[in-house]
């Protein structure tokens, strides 16, 4: 790291600190003198100031971790070809919020003394069982991650490819780009994507990938040619069993689907081992039944907010079963809840 580098890493540290109004006297009277030394200095931090959509990019700054938002950093300035467009100061001063670092823009403050070296590296973004979590990627389309789930992406995103590979479930809000498709992977199955917004799981209960189509229009196809490339459209999902080599389309309520990146579980005539299986996820528990004749029960219920107890009231009165939680005291050790017949 050169010398100028370091300059830049300390000037990003202390506009991100005055921007978020966490600077210090003398940290304050440092940036005045940054200022005072070159008008242009002082044009670039107004157009910080007055950019509007600043607010709301800090807003989903939650999204990303230190680790993240370094190597976004890195993947930033590794595309030369884009620097002048993407490294604009309302970006260099969100990453200079995240993670409390900058020199983004080392040619605003002095020239650089050596090129960045191109790195392959992946960006992976992993929720435990009991969170969720939204993730803005750099091309600005929103990925909702439900519980245990992990998206990955390469350093080289967006700039030659819109790739992710997915384990678990999420949902995407995509952007719009004529010139770089964008790509859902799971194994082999493809998920080509025109600016749109669906629903992708890939743990479900039955071990199938489903995909929910809610806006625009989406093409699925297979590595090995396990079916014919088909395409979506809204109101439709695909359930691929990859062990039985069979793909399903149906129509279907999206909204069952989708409404968990609300805060909602949606259940209509779902069974007891398909309600369990979510329940597990979404509370972090682990549900133990000691009658599989449990499982040939069905439930309907749209559950919001509700703790642990109140589900399992509604589930008892609904179904007629006992229950009993028992709580851990270690966070090591997760809960469990016990399920029996009356």
């Amino acid at each position: 790291m050169t010398k100028n580098t370091i300059q830049s890493i300390k000037k990003g540290k202390l506009i991100g600190k005055h921007l978020a109004n966490k600077a210090s006297e003398a940290e304050s009277r440092d940036l005045e003198n940054w200022l005072n030394d070159n008008p242009r200095n002082k044009e670039l931090l107004d157009e910080i100031r007055k950019d509007g959509n600043l607010e709301a990019e800090i807003d989903s700054i939650d999204a990303y971790d230190e680790k993240a938002a370094w190597q976004r950093l890195l993947e930033l300035l590794e595309r030369k070809k884009q620097i002048r467009i993407l490294i604009r100061w309302k970006v260099a001063a969100i990453i200079f919020l995240i993670v409390g670092i900058g020199g983004v823009a080392s040619n605003f403050f002095g020239p650089a003394e050596e090129e960045v070296t191109p790195q392959n590296f992946l960006t992976t973004i992993q929720t435990q069982r009991g969170e969720s979590s939204k993730v803005i990627l750099p091309d600005s389309s929103v990925v909702h991650l439900n519980s245990s789930t992990s998206l990955t992406y390469s350093n080289n995103f967006y700039a030659d490819n819109r790739t992710v590979d997915l384990r678990g479930e999420a949902y995407f809000e995509v952007a719009k780009s004529a010139t770089h498709p964008f790509e859902v992977s799971y194994d082999a199955v493809k998920v080509k994507v025109y600016g749109t917004s669906f629903n992708v799981n890939t743990a479900t209960f039955d071990n199938t990938m489903d995909v929910v189509l809610e806006e625009g229009s989406v093409e699925l196809s297979h590595n090995n040619n396990r079916f014919e490339n088909v395409m979506l459209v809204p109101g439709e999902k695909a359930s691929f069993d990859e062990a039985n080599n069979v793909l399903r389309i149906s129509k279907v309520d999206t909204y069952k689907y989708t409404a968990w990146r609300e805060g909602l579980l949606v259940f209509e005539d779902d069974s007891m081992d398909r309600v369990f299986k979510k329940l597990e996820g979404w509370y972090d528990v682990d549900i133990e039944i000691t009658d599989e004749k449990i499982n040939e029960f069905v439930f309907n219920a749209t559950i919001m907010d509700e703790s642990l107890e109140d589900i399992f009231d509604l589930i008892q009165f609904s179904c007629g079963i006992k229950y009993n939680i028992i709580y851990s005291k270690n966070p090591k050790i997760i809960s469990k809840v016990i399920v029996s017949l009356n």
